[in-house]
């Protein structure tokens, strides 16, 4: 039976995915620290996969050196253990922010990263860094992921959420933007299919629910998915904008009104593999 270690198993995304993983009867065990580059692997026996999901975002707590520390440092070194010890796979969870992410792109497996932000070229390094080590004993997959929504998400998705919650209405009546998500349902079985199937190593992929929606769209989605109602009312988006660069967060402003939207269809063609769930089923474990 493959034998699978996780990294950042404490987090968002590794908290779903070894809950799947053990309802799946796969053999599997955790490492759970996410700022140590003492990774003791030989612990673990003999292992055959890793899937690593342990990182740090960018935010006013973390600085540059420690960044670079954990998300590209701390990866290479992981992966040259890895590789030392026989592990045949090796599952590295990057960011769609790779890219460089501008108003109204359209990204498909032929674009090129232009990474900008602190946390963007530490996963691009990283990505280089792992692909450097690749042999055929040693395949790395790359999944680029956008934002990742869904019971417990934390960061934007979180504001969101609680957005939704509180108010009786939203202002996005009038945002018409085309944006890419991924349900955490939707990005867990892909991974788990990267795992398993035979034609993901030495790959890199974008993953999605495969639909691009409005931000007026997926705020809806998110009240139906809490079974709360919400009037979306027609804010002109010049106000909108100007009121989250007045509070400090311009950043903001891109990923609520521009567009991203990104052609996973990679997926369907070289693993025969398509989103399970739908935006309005991933909704509803919000509840």
């Amino acid at each position: 039976m493959t034998r699978i270690l996780v990294t950042g198993a404490s987090g968002f995304i590794g908290g779903h995915l070894t809950s799947h993983l053990e309802v799946g009867c796969f053999n599997f065990t955790t490492f759970n620290e996410r700022l140590t580059n003492d990774y003791q692997l030989a612990d673990y026996g003999k292992l055959d996969v890793i899937v690593h999901l342990a990182g740090l975002a960018h935010n006013k707590t973390s600085a540059e050196h420690e960044i670079f520390n954990v998300n590209f440092q701390s990866t290479i070194k992981l992966a040259n253990k890895s590789k030392d010890l026989g592990v045949g796979k090796f599952i590295f969870l990057s960011s769609i922010a790779v890219y460089g992410i501008s108003e109204g792109i359209s990204i498909n497996e032929q674009t090129l990263p232009l990474p900008k932000t602190t946390f963007a070229i530490s996963k691009y390094q990283a990505e280089l860094g792992l692909k450097a080590l690749e042999s055929p004993e040693f395949q790395v997959v790359i999944i680029r992921s956008p934002l990742v929504y869904g019971r417990g998400a934390p960061a934007n998705f979180d504001l969101l959420l609680k957005l939704v919650s509180k108010l009786p209405f939203l202002p996005f009546g009038l945002v018409n933007n085309r944006r890419s998500y991924v349900a955490v349902s939707n990005l867990i079985d892909f991974i788990t299919h990267c795992i398993i199937h035979p034609n993901a190593g030495g790959e890199t992929f974008l993953i999605s629910d495969g639909i691009h929606v409005s931000t007026k769209d997926f705020t809806s989605a998110i009240s139906k998915g809490i079974n709360k109602k919400a009037l979306q009312l027609p804010i002109p988006l010049w106000l909108m904008q100007l009121t989250t660069k007045s509070i400090g967060k311009p950043e903001i402003t891109k990923q609520l009104f521009g567009t991203l939207e990104l052609d996973c269809s990679k997926n369907k063609r070289l693993l025969g593999w398509s989103p399970p769930f739908t935006m309005a089923q991933a909704m509803k474990s919000l509840r």
